[in-house]
C-alpha cells in the first residue's frame, strides 16, 4: 500500500494515524488511480489494524483466545480479499507491479 502511495499518488499519510490514512487512501480512488483495495477489504484490513493494536498494548495482559481465533478468521478472509483486489487493480495497470524504486517500499504478492 505505501508503495502504490508514493510511487502512484506521490503522497504517503504521515503523523500518528498513517496506517488508518493509508488504508483509506488506497481504498478510494486517488486522480486517475482507481481504487486499489473495495470496501470490503478496507473494512477487513482496519478490523486486523485495530486488533494488532490493541494486541501490542496489551503489555502481557491475558489474550482473549476467542478473539484471536476469530481475528485469525477474519485474517484469511481479508487475505483473500486483499489478493483479489490488487490482482484487479495490478491487471488495470497492465499486469505486473511497476519496478521498485529505493529502498523501504515494498509490496509483498
Amino acid at each position: 500500500m505505501r508503495r502504490i502511495a508514493i510511487d502512484v499518488d506521490g503522497y504517503c499519510p504521515q503523523g500518528d494515524s498513517w496506517h488508518r490514512d493509508l488504508v483509506e487512501q488506497t481504498g478510494m480512488r486517488v486522480g486517475r488511480r482507481p481504487a486499489v483495495f473495495k470496501p470490503a477489504s478496507v473494512t477487513e484490513i482496519h478490523a486486523l489494524r485495530s486488533f494488532r493494536q490493541r494486541e501490542r498494548n496489551l503489555y502481557g495482559a491475558e489474550v482473549e483466545k476467542e478473539r484471536t481465533c476469530d481475528i485469525a478468521v477474519r485474517a484469511r478472509k481479508a487475505w483473500d480479499l486483499w489478493k483479489e483486489d490488487l490482482k484487479r487493480f495490478l491487471d488495470l495497470l497492465g499486469g505486473s507491479a511497476p519496478p521498485r524504486r529505493g529502498l523501504g517500499h515494498t509490496l509483498c504478492l
